[in-house]
């Protein structure tokens, strides 16, 4: 209620400014990368507060975009380091991206056929990152989602 009548930014203003935070958060938590654990924890709460953002704006094409842009840069900065791990250790962490990859598909699904031309583009990129980590597409085949379907 306190951001529809009181502040002056757009849905769309907040969601660019949040997700330039989230990049920042992202850079600053893999510069001082320990352990996949702690990777998962931080990832955790970047969720979190991107459900706040969600909550507080209701911004559904936010909560989609916003997701998807975490993962495509934790798995970017970080895909290296997960392999460099043992499955066990990182098994945890693989079964958390591969579930958000799960929901961001069916918030897609939920909000409008129309919208998938423009997380296209990011369906892909996290699609091929997927790929490219041997224990993520192990999860993601125990899982049974169909990789190939994000490329």
């Amino acid at each position: 209620m306190h951001f529809e009548l009181v502040d002056t930014e757009t849905v769309e203003e907040k969601r660019i400014a949040f997700e330039t935070e989230i990049l920042k958060k992202i850079n600053y938590f893999s510069e001082r990368f320990y352990s996949v654990g702690y990777l998962l924890q931080d990832t955790r709460f970047l969720s979190g507060e991107i459900t706040n953002h969600v909550k507080i704006t209701k911004d559904k094409f936010g909560e989609i975009s916003l997701n998807m842009k975490m993962l495509i840069h934790l798995l970017r900065i970080n895909n290296e380091r997960i392999q460099s791990s043992t499955y066990f250790k990182a098994y945890t962490l693989c079964i958390y991206i591969i579930s958000r990859t799960f929901k961001i598909l069916l918030l897609i699904k939920a909000i409008d056929e129309d919208y998938f031309l423009d997380f296209k583009e990011d369906l892909s990129a996290l699609g091929k990152l997927i790929y490219d980590n041997p224990f993520l597409m192990r999860t993601a085949i125990d899982n049974e989602l169909d990789v190939n379907w994000l490329i």
